[in-house]
């Protein structure tokens, strides 16, 4: 990844690919690989050799709640926790996985409306946990990616799902093979698109506190050109360029080609 200074829209374009793809694999490594084994959706082999649905026990939960950071926005301990595993393994959430993008959406949004925890909806921790029990045909929601597409702080899931789906049902195909092209899993290419919107999403604000989950002041108007260049976006940017280094050369040609390759696709996205 180049340290360059961007001028035009395509550059900012493909330097936010390239990131997207980075962290993409970087989670596929560390930890989106071995919760899809714990939950069963992939074999050994890393394969999916069916479309059987994955089972969410007490220790697969604890991995996501503290890899995802949902614990730190959502108290899920006792029995909210049992409660949370048995309504993620039952038969109204297995329905709900059988759909395509724009049906499991729909029902999912209802789904988190009438299964609070505490009283309030966990949106954003529904959408990430049922991706590891059917990755296929779907994408995480959270404050940033919904601050992408919506140009809002406010969080709709509903309308961020409804903005994306024209979209996602005519690319998400090509971006898993496109993954898959490059002998990565395929399911990478799914997380490459949350990913460039995660970029996009921090972007839009002032700088962003990890550690406490804070954002800054928002700026909704601002350009990809913009984001690129904002502080959230240029720390990260840093820090990939450095994770990109200490791959094999091997996988880092081979990261570098399959974001040449979704860029044209991930510049289609309605944001």
């Amino acid at each position: 990844m180049s340290e360059v200074s961007i001028d035009g829209k395509k550059c900012a374009l493909k330097e936010m690919s390239l990131m997207a793809v980075i962290d993409a694999y970087r989670g596929w490594i560390t930890a989106d690989y071995f919760i899809l084994r714990l939950t069963g959706v992939l074999s050994k082999n890393g394969d999916r050799s069916d479309d059987t649905i994955g089972h969410i026990d007490a220790d697969t939960l604890g991995y996501i709640l503290s890899e995802y950071s949902i614990r730190r926005n959502v108290a899920v301990e006792g029995d909210a926790r049992r409660n949370l595993i048995k309504k993620l393994n039952s038969d109204c959430i297995q329905d709900i996985l059988k759909e395509g993008f724009t049906k499991r959406a729909e029902l999912l949004c209802k789904f988190s409306d009438e299964n609070r925890i505490g009283g309030r909806r966990i949106n954003s921790a529904y959408s990430k946990l049922t991706w590891f029990l059917r990755p296929e045909d779907w994408t995480m929601f959270d404050k940033f990616v919904n601050s992408a597409v919506l140009r809002s702080n406010q969080s709709n899931m509903k309308a961020y799902y409804e903005n994306i789906s024209k979209f996602w049902v005519k690319n998400s195909p090509i971006l898993s093979k496109t993954a898959s092209d490059h002998k990565f899993n395929p399911l990478l290419g799914l997380r490459v698109f949350d990913k460039f919107l995660f970029c996009h999403g921090i972007g839009l604000y002032g700088p962003y506190h990890s550690e406490e989950g804070n954002a800054g002041q928002m700026y909704p108007e601002r350009t990809r050109c913009e984001i690129f260049k904002s502080k959230n976006v240029s720390n990260l940017h840093r820090r990939l360029n450095f994770m990109i280094d200490a791959f094999p050369q091997c996988t880092a040609r081979r990261l570098e080609d399959l974001a040449e390759d979704v860029c044209e696709h991930l510049g289609k996205i309605p944001i």
